[in-house]
């Protein structure tokens, strides 16, 4: 049974608190990114729906079932929003920061709606040829009206949908709720402030995952040796450039960790053994994967050229003797 708003459950500990809490965090990152991806196929089916009409052997059944099945992704994407909510009344979380949580994860839904929708529409723009009234996305589009409609009014009902949510995070930011004892919802909770700490600490500290992932892309591109010093591809330097960043952010999402740590009254000692156990995690993983990357290297190493080989054995060596210097910068002190 859920407690009553604003009121601490009295049977969690501190620990359980904080599991529950990260479980309902877990639901919100389902639902900001399970509602926008199958709202998204959804249009993009009822944008094609007339032309798969003419080519489906088996009439409208088969696509009325995608749509159904499209339709249940979106719905079990809400019931997470929802079991999200009560996850964080569980946790002891204020009305208003359970307001204004929810009112965030729907503002990064919306928007990645807009982009996906507005995506469509640009290629569609940009794409357009008056002569055989046909565009291309990445295949292409003999009738690109009734898509371009559909996402019109996909990237409207995202625009409500972000406003209302915009209006709702604001207007939860002024609210006082006030729990049955009448005293203010932040003093009903002193544990609170350290259940949030250690919650937010974390989910920084899988920032880790986003340094491991970008590296790894950073490695294969390099590896991949299509550019060099005078290269004139851009492209490629781009995405160099864009890795790199996602790289630097991940460390800094990792450091920030070690304020939350703090604040939830954890020791220097204690605060340096959990960052680094986060790292030996991310070194660990990246030495298996560098390994089995240069593993693949050299099964393959017949199909490469000897400028290739280079760069691909080089990038993987170097991302495997990151994570190995992790783990011994890292390692444990006794």
């Amino acid at each position: 049974m859920i407690p009553p708003t604003g009121t601490t459950p009295p049977s969690l500990s501190l620990e359980e608190r904080r599991d529950v809490l990260y479980g309902a965090g877990r639901d919100l990152g389902h639902c900001v990114l399970g509602f926008p991806t199958s709202t998204f196929f959804g249009a993009m089916l009822i944008g094609f729906w007339g032309y798969l009409h003419q080519i489906s052997q088996a009439g409208d059944l088969p696509l009325w079932i995608a749509l159904s099945f499209f339709v249940l992704l979106s719905g079990l994407a809400v019931y997470s929003a929802r079991s999200a909510r009560r996850g964080f009344t569980k946790a002891g979380m204020p009305p208003r920061e359970v307001r204004r949580q929810l009112a965030g994860m729907w503002i990064a839904a919306a928007i990645l709606m807009i982009v996906e929708g507005g995506c469509v529409l640009g290629g569609l723009s940009l794409t357009y040829d008056p002569a055989r009234g046909g565009a291309s996305l990445l295949f292409p589009v003999e009738r690109p009206v009734p898509l371009a409609m559909t996402f019109s009014l996909y990237v409207v009902a995202a625009a409500v949908l972000l406003g209302r949510s915009w209006r709702e995070r604001r207007d939860a930011g002024g609210d006082r709720e006030l729990p049955a004892s009448g005293i203010p919802v932040a003093a009903a909770d002193a544990e609170w402030p350290r259940v949030n700490a250690l919650h937010m600490a974390g989910r920084n500290a899988e920032g880790v995952i986003l340094v491991v992932v970008a590296t790894a892309a950073l490695a294969f591109l390099i590896g991949l040796a299509r550019f060099h010093p005078g290269s004139s591809e851009v492209l490629p330097w781009v995405v160099v450039g864009i890795l790199v960043l996602l790289s630097v952010c991940g460390v800094l999402i990792v450091q920030r960790s070690r304020r939350h740590l703090e604040a939830a009254g954890f020791s220097p000692e204690e605060v340096s053994a959990e960052v680094a156990s986060t790292w030996r995690v991310g070194g660990f993983i990246m030495t298996v994967a560098g390994l089995g990357g240069l593993g693949f290297v050299a099964l393959g190493a017949d199909l490469l050229d000897a400028a290739e080989l280079r760069w691909a054995a080089g990038s993987g060596l170097v991302y495997t003797l990151v994570g190995v210097f992790l783990l011994w910068r890292f390692r444990k002190r006794r």
